[in-house]
């Protein structure tokens, strides 16, 4: 196919739409949900006070943003895909933004900006509050309603696919978003199912007591992607040579969207690798020079689940073999620093770990 036709026939699965809208009409939609805000369809709401104030300011003094982008659903509602912290802040100021157990969130007071030093303070008034001296004067508010912001819209015509790698492009860079958090943009959206199994496995106290990781690496969801690692790799191919993490995104995927995938077969058999390596080994279980290694995650996870599917293994057995994983050739070659990914898997841990594990291999 030829580039052009690559162009032409790419274009076919988008839908798009846009226009302006006023902040109040905006807000008005999230009233009546028709405007649906997900908190975990793309990043918790990061934005400290005086971020969140900085954008009123540039909101009351007329200084043009970003767009948001929506999906609509087969119901005509808009799905928020980028700008959560903005349309957020707009709502938290308004005392109408909703927590994920559907309370009100407390409203934002705002504090003080080098160009509005007198919004220190300030907040939006209700009925009782008017007389307030530091209630916002309705002329800021009529500003805050009447800003127009662009929203461009993607219709329930557009292949679904197509919200994931919208936000994936919006996001990936400056944003900070880790692989996960963009990742689980499209498993909510595919399969309310597939997201809540993995925060669920994400849990596993086993899991968690034989994968420490700092605090950094669990806000970005870094237990979700280890979760993610384990279910495509027992289920999809790797293909050799292709990107780790669009291995991951659309293995994913695939998975999502099978109706028939047995999700609680597959928790189940997570759930005994991670017990069984608790029981016998603990926290070194995934330790490489004293620290934990994605490469043994990924070699002996997929190993001994394997094994468990097929059969029983004593404690005996399975302290060996996991601890001759790191005196394997390949582990040696293609585990060390500057190892590529597509390395890693194509030659240690897909043709290997599964063989390392059986039942009849030597240890």
């Amino acid at each position: 196919m030829s580039l052009e036709e690559d162009i032409s026939a790419a274009r076919k699965k988008i839908f798009r739409d846009g226009y302006d809208m006023s902040l109040g009409e905006i807000a008005s939609l999230y009233e009546r949900g028709e405007l649906i805000i997900n908190p975990e369809y793309q990043r918790l709401f990061r934005w400290e006070n005086d971020q969140k104030t900085r954008f009123i300011e540039s909101v009351l003094l007329n200084i043009p943003f970003p767009p948001i982008f929506v999906f609509a659903d087969e119901n005509g509602r808009w799905e928020l895909v980028d700008g959560l912290q903005r349309t957020s802040t707009v709502l938290e100021l308004m005392g109408i933004l909703k927590d994920e157990a559907g309370r009100l969130r407390p409203k934002l007071v705002c504090s003080e900006t080098s160009l509005l030093p007198s919004l220190n303070g300030a907040f939006w008034p209700s009925e009782g509050d008017l007389d307030h001296d530091d209630a916002m004067p309705i002329s800021a508010q009529m500003s805050v309603r009447r800003a127009r912001m662009r929203v461009e819209i993607l219709g329930q015509e557009s292949d679904p696919v197509v919200k994931y790698e919208l936000f994936q492009r919006l996001n990936t860079g400056g944003a900070n978003l880790s692989e996960q958090e963009i990742r689980n943009v499209i498993v909510i959206s595919i399969n309310k199912t597939a997201f809540d199994s993995i925060n669920r496995m994400s849990a596993n106290e086993d899991f968690l007591a034989i994968t420490p990781i700092g605090d950094d690496r669990s806000e970005k969801r870094y237990h979700a992607e280890l979760v993610t690692r384990f279910i495509v790799l027992r289920n999809r191919p790797y293909r050799k040579g292709m990107d780790v993490h669009a291995y991951l995104d659309q293995g994913i995927i695939e998975i999502a969207m099978n109706a028939d995938f047995d999700w609680s077969s597959e928790a189940a058999i997570f759930a005994s690798v991670m017990k069984r390596l608790n029981d016998a080994l603990g926290a070194e279980s995934f330790r490489k020079n004293a620290r934990f290694s994605l490469a043994m995650f990924e070699f002996i996870s997929l190993g001994l689940s394997k094994r468990l599917e097929t059969g029983d293994i004593d404690d005996a057995d399975l302290v060996a073999k996991v601890g001759a994983v790191s005196g394997l050739p390949e582990a040696q070659r293609y585990t060390g620093v500057g190892i590529r990914g597509t390395q890693r898997l194509a030659q240690f841990v897909v043709p290997l770990a599964e063989a390392h594990f059986s039942a009849d291999a030597e240890t």
